[in-house]
């Protein structure tokens, strides 16, 4: 122990080195006592003593009371006695006791907390931690998860924060949300580092773990919205636009995604600019949204579309007043330009620019022709049938369609239903395909004695002449479907549905 830190020890606690100690049976006994009744002191110098005479077998001891004093320390927010303490408590092998190891790290997540929220400089957790990411792993999973992410928050050495992540045996934890809050605050830090050229390395593996997590557990969105991130920040651009899709059709309704794939397309302007459009859209609170703002407004004087550029700026200014938040210094120039004085403000219709990049999401899901059968305007339901899949309905608003007609043929993208066992359609688009399976009917009708109607050569079963309560001659429109007619021995048409004809008496 340096005498500099023997002398300031003594400052914070009463000399009582004369305290008889013999009737104590056992070195370890003695320090014990004395440290739970405050007597650091005599505690120190016993176990000083033990140390320098069986430094193998007495270190537990001292450690023990260094640990002691450490905590005194913090207490009395010391940042200098602790550092010195530290060096001390380090230069000892205490990692050897599990109990103690355990304690000691917990210290030092505690200590580097209350360093940060006392407006300690980074340095201070730096220098506390360094020598502690070499050391053994403690197995406590509470305690890694605790450790990494509070050395993640002082930006430690990054080669020794690798080495950390190696010593915790990362991989080897099972728990998925254990994993991504692991993740996070790595990726965050990561994110604000500079491009060094020794830092590249250390980014890149910590990049193939975080891309090995998403792999492995694509539900974490959030592990992948910062792989997706890291991806943009080494200018992938190709390989972020892959992933953000997934990340995207996961989270559709929440605008940042949308904003996170107009950056992953930054070098595509249209799909930038509907991507920023679609996030727009779906809003949002107002304060959660200035940045989305500004970052359109920008596009938009770019595109010297001052007047939707000025109705964005408003509303950022708007709300920055409204919160005392400071107005960016971007956003001072724009509003001193006189494109922006001599102008109205104009919202933006952003749904008419939202198609480009709804459409990228599904651009390589599977595909079938259907034909619309009904359209229900009130509840915004469309039915259709398909030549295998039979038939089905599609609510209109919670996809992009074009200007929808019955009888009319569409190819619609499909997925899976994430809970039940059936497709659904994701989005409809025009196609000049037609169903050869399928085909509308109109005409008069025509009904035999045995109750069985016909529309040109479309056969009308007695149920559906029944239940629409047909008659001869009453003009109809339906849909008829091919078949196989194996009394004739060919193809024919059968009506899956029909109605009465409304005429116009106008």
């Amino acid at each position: 122990m340096n005498c500099l830190l023997k002398a300031n020890i003594l400052l914070y606690f009463d000399k009582n080195l004369n305290q008889d100690t013999t009737f104590y049976t056992t070195t370890t006994q003695q320090i014990h006592v004395l440290r739970k009744s405050g007597n650091f002191i005599d505690a120190l110098t016993i176990a000083l003593e033990g140390y320098q005479l069986e430094p193998t077998t007495q270190y537990q001891g001292l450690a023990w009371v260094y640990f002691d004093l450490w905590k005194n320390a913090l207490e009395k927010k010391d940042w200098t006695m602790i550092l010195e303490i530290k060096e001390s408590l380090f230069a000892l092998p205490f990692h050897q006791d599990s109990m103690l190891q355990t304690q000691v790290y917990w210290l030092v997540v505690k200590t580097v907390a209350q360093a940060i929220k006392h407006q300690q400089p980074l340095y201070f957790g730096q220098k506390i931690l360094a020598d502690l990411l070499y050391l053994p792993n403690t197995n406590d999973l509470r305690l890694s998860l605790a450790f990494l992410t509070i050395a993640a928050k002082v930006r430690v050495d990054w080669q020794a924060y690798l080495a950390f992540n190696l010593w915790a045996n990362i991989s080897s934890i099972v728990e998925p949300t254990e994993l991504e809050r692991l993740a996070i605050p790595i990726a965050k830090a990561m994110l604000d580092e500079q491009e060094e050229p020794e830092f590249r390395y250390i980014f890149y593996t910590f990049f193939d773990w975080i891309e090995s997590v998403s792999i492995k557990y694509p539900e974490l969105v959030y592990v992948r919205y910062y792989l997706v991130q890291l991806l943009i920040q080494t200018n992938d651009l190709e390989q972020a636009q892959v992933l953000v899709k997934d990340l995207v059709k996961a989270k559709k309704n929440d605008f940042w995604v949308w904003q996170l794939m107009a950056t992953c397309y930054k070098d595509k302007a249209e799909i930038n600019h509907s991507a920023l459009c679609k996030a727009l859209a779906l809003g949002g609170k107002e304060q959660m949204l200035v940045g989305l703002r500004q970052e359109f407004a920008e596009k938009l004087i770019t595109q010297e579309n001052w007047k939707a550029a000025k109705y964005e700026i408003e509303k950022i200014v708007g709300v920055r007043t409204k919160e005392g938040w400071k107005i960016p210094a971007k956003i001072q120039e724009w509003m001193k330009k006189p494109e922006y004085k001599n102008t109205i403000g104009l919202a933006t219709n952003y749904q008419a620019y939202t198609h480009q990049a709804e459409e990228l999401l599904w651009e390589n899901a599977p595909s079938m022709l259907i034909v619309i059968t009904k359209i229900d305007v009130p509840t915004q339901m469309a039915y259709y049938m398909t030549e295998k899949e039979g038939s089905g309905k599609i609510y209109l608003l919670k996809i992009p369609v074009p200007s929808i007609e019955i009888g009319k043929t569409y190819k619609a993208y499909l997925r899976k239903h994430p809970t039940k066992d059936y497709n659904q359609v994701v989005k409809l688009t025009d196609t000049d395909e037609k169903a050869t399976w399928c085909k509308q009917i109109t005409g008069a009708i025509r009904i035999n004695a045995a109750g069985i109607g016909f529309v040109d050569n479309a056969y009308v079963s007695t149920n559906l002449v029944a239940t629409n309560k047909l008659r001869t001659d009453m003009l109809t429109i339906g849909f008829a479907v091919k078949c196989y007619d194996h009394k004739k021995n060919q193809e024919g048409w059968k009506v899956i549905s029909i109605n009465k004809m409304e005429l116009n008496t106008e």
